[in-house]
């Protein structure tokens, strides 16, 4: 397989060698006797930004991103139980994620002045996280989320 370097082979944009040679920090937390894996992209003195991915996805989804919000943000992309580099359970719900949210945000030093990007599944359970713990998410950004949980009854029209 060839391999490119800057100088070599066709033109590839800056913001793609960014993040190819950005290397996260690995970090993980213990919540409910389960390790929960997140990404670390360190930025002294920036407030916090943590990623969460979707359904059936990891961390890495965020790995061509994370790095061109770096002058703004110190990154936390983490990896819901079940998914990526994070331990599985037996029983799975949104409570336990909200855990899993807030104890991430807490173990990289963020506070409420920072942002909650979530895509998909991953934002209903930073919705319930928002909820469940409105001290600690004062942003939330949701990507490609419904707005109503799969549990509420939808009304008859």
């Amino acid at each position: 397989m060839a391999r490119w370097d800057r100088d070599e082979g066709p033109s590839i944009p800056d913001w793609f060698w960014e993040a190819v040679e950005t290397e996260p920090e690995t970090r993980a937390i213990e919540v409910d006797e389960c390790d929960v894996a997140y990404r670390f992209y360190p930025s002294p003195g920036k407030p916090g930004m943590l990623l969460i991915h979707g359904m059936n996805a990891h961390s890495r989804w965020w790995d061509f991103i994370a790095p061109q919000l770096l002058d703004r943000f110190q990154i936390a992309a983490m990896d819901l139980t079940g998914m990526g580099d994070s331990d599985y359970r037996y029983n799975y719900n949104s409570e336990t994620y909200a855990l899993e949210i807030t104890g991430v945000m807490n173990d990289a030093g963020f506070d409420s002045s920072g942002v909650v990007v979530a895509h998909s599944f991953g934002g209903y359970m930073a919705v319930k996280a928002a909820n469940l713990y409105p001290e600690k998410i004062g942003n939330l950004i949701l990507v490609d989320s419904g707005i109503r949980h799969p549990e509420d009854p939808i009304p008859d029209r």
